[in-house]
């Protein structure tokens, strides 16, 4: 019976555990066994499910590493920071990293811990997200966390770059007594690590790179792209959900609101759209284990580095709302503490900062740090520019493939010491007596508009009004730049009249004393001709 429990095919052991004990076969108890050999075989092929196009060379180098202890080829041998943008050497990673290269990076080169939540953060091809801590132990929920994500879309690359510049100018500045006091400090480079792999294949085997969203093909968006080259520029939208729009915060449609009045939140509800919102919240693998990190560990600040190009070619640094939401209604300390923060982020005046429909008049619901500000954490995203000039014809634009690989580093430098600073910023507020206005809530957000006024303004409304008291304060200014010096003019003018009144004496007088005058003269001259 033993022999026939381990060789005999699944079907015939379902068939023997269905109807065995009619015919004597199936012994009392053995159906526990079957159930639990049959969850071990769920798991497994779980765990080992795998695209056929990178499975087995992902196998591949994942045994090189872990087995031979070696790092990749393009990394094996450097005894410097291979990401380190100050270095004139050309032994640079590529501007494209691979996930090997990048877990190689943080976990050996920086000993940042590898960790997962196992099926709570895979993708929806079955690849383990990762996430890399700086803390361990049971003792890791209960600490202040700053969270950095990156790659939330597929093709923003820059994004995974300014990540690393973080993560390598953290963990080589920081003191020595840090591990003890400074909060946590996860990064969770591969968000979308699906659409990410997809990209950087065909990009090496000289396609095009241009997969946003996930990879759910569920949708009919076929067109002649969509299921022969998933990645194609042409047309954008190949079906998928756009991760940052997956969340609950101001997911659903704000009443009174109709789709044709705002074109990129109209796309959110368009199956083939390129920022479609899914069929509901969290109805993504990915997004869901970007909320199982978040509700794991005690998150207080967080940064998600996005990449695009954008009419001012200069780079934003958002905070919430980036819905239709007013920034009006968020309490007054939370408005205080997102403005100082960000003046101190941007003390060289960098970034384009505020809201997103401040910064450039995008709004996007259901996204990450909508959500996260929900449950009370401090979250930005940092929206980078490829340094690629202004070339906007195509999404290729944001690889900058044919850009040197420095100039790039050293354009991400800049965006990983705003990471620090926020760093520096948490760490700080963890320390001292924090605002309730951020403490993490204890309740899920809804995400509804159940508190919403229809007579409360939204998006452009909320802006005009904005601008409309901005217009009244340029109208005082004027006032006072142009009216004061007007005035003073006029009591110059009046003061110069009265001076020349005081010391000018009547015609009259002035014609005798003239002519007295001229009688003296020609006086003095007859007597100087007669001498």
């Amino acid at each position: 019976r033993r022999a026939l429990d381990l060789n005999l095919p699944a079907a015939w052991r379902w068939w023997r555990h269905k109807f065995g004990r009619k015919i004597g076969l199936e012994p009392a108890g053995s159906n526990i066994r079957l159930h639990q050999h049959q969850q071990r075989e769920r798991r497994r092929r779980k765990r080992t499910r795998r695209t056929p196009a990178t499975s087995a060379e992902e196998q591949r180098m994942r045994r090189k590493i872990e087995d031979t202890d070696q790092t990749p080829d393009l990394l094996h041998g450097q005894e410097a920071d291979p990401f380190d943008p100050t270095l004139k050497t050309k032994g640079h990673v590529s501007t494209t990293p691979t996930v090997i290269e990048v877990d190689w990076y943080l976990n050996k080169h920086l000993g940042i811990t590898a960790a997962d939540l196992g099926n709570e953060t895979m993708s929806l091809q079955g690849r383990i997200i990762k996430f890399y801590t700086t803390c361990d132990g049971p003792a890791i929920a209960e600490r202040p966390t700053i969270l950095f994500l990156s790659l939330v879309h597929g093709n923003e690359v820059m994004g995974l770059l300014a990540l690393l510049q973080t993560a390598r100018l953290i963990m080589l500045d920081k003191p020595a007594e840090y591990e003890n006091q400074a909060p946590c400090l996860i990064f969770m480079p591969f968000v979308n690590i699906d659409a990410y792999t997809l990209n950087v294949e065909s990009l090496k085997s000289g396609g095009p790179a241009c997969r946003r969203t996930n990879l759910r093909e569920t949708f009919d968006c076929d067109d002649g792209f969509s299921r022969d080259n998933p990645a194609s520029c042409e047309p954008r939208a190949v079906g998928g959900v756009d991760l940052n729009r997956n969340h609950p915060f101001d997911w659903y449609k704000p009443p009174g609101f109709y789709l044709n009045e705002w074109e990129n939140m109209a796309d959110c509800y368009q199956e083939c759209g390129s920022t479609y919102h899914g069929k509901e919240p969290w109805s993504e693998p990915e997004s869901r284990a970007v909320r199982n990190v978040v509700l794991r560990y005690n998150v207080t600040a967080a940064i998600s580095f996005h990449s695009r190009h954008n009419m001012l070619q200069r780079p934003l640094l958002i905070h919430p709302y980036t819905s239709l939401r007013s920034f009006r209604s968020m309490p007054l300390e939370d408005r205080q503490r997102f403005r100082d923060w960000s003046r101190k982020m941007n003390r060289d005046g960098y970034y384009v900062t505020g809201t997103a429909y401040e910064a450039i008049e995008y709004t996007a619901g259901g996204s990450t740090i909508d959500w996260m500000y929900s449950l009370g954490i401090a979250a930005f995203v940092i929206e980078t520019v490829p340094p690629c000039g202004d070339r906007q014809s195509t999404d290729m634009d944001r690889w900058c493939v044919d850009i040197d690989d420095e100039k790039i580093w050293k354009e991400m430098l800049r965006h990983g010491e705003a990471g620090e600073e926020l760093a520096k910023l948490a760490s700080a507020s963890s320390s001292s007596i924090s605002m309730p206005s951020f403490a993490p809530t204890t309740t899920q957000p809804t995400g509804d508009w159940s508190a919403w006024d229809p007579s409360d303004c939204y998006g452009w409304d909320c802006d005009t009004q904005d601008r409309s008291a901005s217009i009244v304060y340029v109208i005082l200014a004027l006032i006072v730049t142009i009216g004061l010096p007007c005035i003073l003019c006029i009591l110059l003018k009046s003061l110069q009249s009265e001076q020349r009144a005081h010391y000018t004496s009547p015609p009259e007088q002035n014609d005798l004393e003239l002519e007295e005058e001229d009688n003296q003269q020609e006086e003095q001259i007859e007597l100087g001709n007669i001498t």
